[in-house]
């Protein structure tokens, strides 16, 4: 060292990790604390006098140049953050689809966390890689999938990417890159043509308009009263698909609902397969919430023509309790998408990834470093077992079907109530503006729910989310939905005077 060598800045004192050992406590007791209040409705659903810029006002204009401790960053959480929520994980919380958070899960993931591996190569993260090819087995197992095709034995694999919308993207790059190899190919790139159903979640536009796909086509679907569905129009996907190749266009992707967003749309997946194969598109099957129903056998046979499909993605962060940030994604050929996504530089090189023996996760997703996310779903599966997932799917289900149905028909007999779908239940009233007046009276009288359209009228949706609802819950909620609906009638009334 040299006498003009500059004196080293302190180790902030944020790095003591013993100091962890007592905040860290602290916050898991919040965390219990927090989610016992709200099982108790100590807190409510959602704070609807909360105004925008709330936060950003009561915040600091900038950053603090000195550390504070721990303590200071809970005043706010208990301050400012935590009432400024809208709380997924709150029992009267019956809006968009669940977000289930669990003990195994939260915990799981703040280890894999500590560990700070982005793990894009296996040599990179020997552990989080292979954790993810295990859990991902075991997942297509649980879900019935064949395993010669959907695990990392077969021809194809999974890996857990962090959102549908980043899924539907790979899937697409995917079934851009086979058309591109295809001797079926005709015209350039901007000659490429996705289809999907007027029920899909904009997560399959999105990533078409990601691509720079020009030509969207959206289906139509069909009402069919007798299961009250709306299922995508096969007839006219086929004849879309014919007027496309005739156009000189150049059809790629075809993306199916299993559970779609809306009223829970289920599409006629062998038949759309069948079409897919015929004109040697790459098919997806969009199964975010519902496709997890495929773990209880009881459910799978309604999943019929799924392992048809080219690419399939679930979402664990919905009702598989594993929080965001994880969305199963299976596939049946691996080469299109490694082909697709692979990219490397020298500092990468390894002699395990040169010999081919091992998954380079950075090839099967959007960027280069990812969380261990495999880590979370090993704990969470350990934990409950799959018997114990099948349980609280089969809850929601028989809670939807045998108790909130039949007493929102019997308390609210001038309500239009659909047949429930797995855990979504939706009803109208008489006319479009008493429905929203119901919605909105549900919304400030201590629930959270949200409007959904189905045959040109408006619905109330209602999503069953929470994993420890009972009849109680049921008879509570459809009691509300009757006053709130009489209350709904009144104002309409008074309104007309």
């Amino acid at each position: 060292m040299t006498s003009q060598a500059a004196t080293l800045p302190p180790i902030p004192a944020a790095y003591d990790w013993d100091n962890l050992r007592t905040y860290g406590k602290d916050a898991i007791d919040y965390v219990a604390d927090y989610h016992g209040a709200l099982a108790r409705r100590e807190l409510p659903v959602t704070t609807p006098a909360l105004k925008p810029g709330f936060l950003v006002n009561a915040m600091p204009k900038f950053a603090p140049e000195q550390g504070s401790e721990w303590s200071t960053v809970m005043d706010t959480i208990h301050k400012h953050v935590t009432p400024g929520m809208a709380h997924w994980q709150h029992p009267d919380f019956y809006a968009f689809f669940p977000s289930m958070v669990s003990p195994p899960a939260l915990v799981a993931d703040m280890l894999a966390s500590s560990y700070g591996t982005p793990g894009f190569t296996w040599a990179s993260g020997p552990s989080a890689t292979e954790m993810e090819v295990v859990v991902m087995n075991w997942l297509a197992a649980a879900f019935g999938l064949p395993a010669d095709v959907y695990t990392w034995q077969g021809t194809g694999g999974g890996v857990l990417q962090p959102t549908a919308t980043e899924a539907a993207i790979v899937a697409m790059v995917a079934a851009r890159e086979k058309a591109v190899k295809s001797h079926s190919l005709r015209g350039s790139s901007a000659a490429f043509v996705v289809y999907y159903s007027d029920q899909a979640h904009f997560c399959i536009e999105k990533a078409a308009r990601v691509l720079g796909i020009a030509h969207r086509r959206v289906v139509r679907s069909v009402y069919d009263a007798g299961n009250d569905n709306h299922p995508m129009d096969a007839v006219e996907l086929e004849r879309l698909i014919k007027e496309d190749l005739a156009a000189g266009l150049c059809p790629i992707f075809v993306s199916a609902n299993y559970g779609a967003t809306g009223t829970c749309a289920t599409d006629d997946l062998p038949v759309i397969a069948r079409i897919c194969r015929a004109h040697q598109l790459w098919f997806n099957v969009d199964g975010a919430y519902a496709g997890v129903t495929a773990m209880c056998p009881e459910l799978r046979p309604a999943m019929q023509g799924i392992e048809e499909a080219d690419s399939i993605l679930i979402n664990g962060s919905k009702w598989f309790s594993l929080m965001f940030n994880n969305t199963f994604f299976f596939f049946r050929d691996k080469q299109y998408i490694a082909a697709s996504l692979n990219a490397s530089g020298i500092f990468l090189k390894n002699d395990a990834s040169d010999k081919g023996t091992v998954v380079d996760l950075k090839d099967y997703h959007l960027g280069l470093g990812r969380p261990f996310r495999a880590l979370k779903v090993f704990a969470t599966i350990t934990m409950f077992g799959l018997e114990g997932l099948r349980a609280v799917l089969r809850r929601h289900i028989i809670l939807a079907r045998d108790y909130l149905v039949p007493t929102l028909k019997l308390l609210a007999p001038a309500l239009t109530v659909r047949k429930p779908k797995f855990g979504l239940v939706c009803f109208h009233a008489e006319s479009d503006v008493v429905t929203q007046r119901l919605l909105d009276l549900l919304n400030q009288s201590g629930i959270y729910v949200v409007p959904t359209m189905s045959n040109h009228r408006l619905h109330v949706r209602c999503s069953l989310a929470h994993p420890r609802l009972g009849v109680a819950d049921m008879t509570r909620l459809a009691g509300l939905v009757a006053l709130k609906l009489r209350d709904a009638h009144s104002v309409g009334g008074m309104a007309k005077l």
